[in-house]
């Protein structure tokens, strides 16, 4: 297993690193619980806790295109057939390079 270091970084950047790659991350990290808790079908959104909600329910507090969006995105990572450590290579590359996935 190879470690990859900073050699440099400004102090600025830093602080950029966990708000602007948090989407990318949650999205890496949730895909496989995205693509099950939402049937575009049926539109019907699965909660973890058992729950099922009408797609009309959600967007009263996520925008309908966003839940699209992020369906979309989950539906092509699962397509890839991820390994644990090709997720892990892909969520490093998120931190590291901030909304450019």
């Amino acid at each position: 297993m190879t470690y990859c270091k900073i050699a440099s970084c400004d102090v600025e950047s830093l602080f950029l690193f966990p708000s602007a790659s948090r989407a990318d991350n949650f999205m890496l990290a949730a895909y496989p619980t995205v693509c099950k808790c939402i049937d575009l079908d049926r539109q019907v959104f699965a909660t973890p806790w058992g729950h099922d909600l009408h797609i009309s329910e959600i967007e009263k507090t996520v925008p309908l295109e966003l839940t699209l969006v992020r369906h979309g995105i989950a539906t092509k990572l699962k397509r890839l057939c991820l390994s644990r450590e090709e997720e892990a290579v892909i969520r490093a590359l998120a931190v590291m390079s901030p909304g450019e996935l």
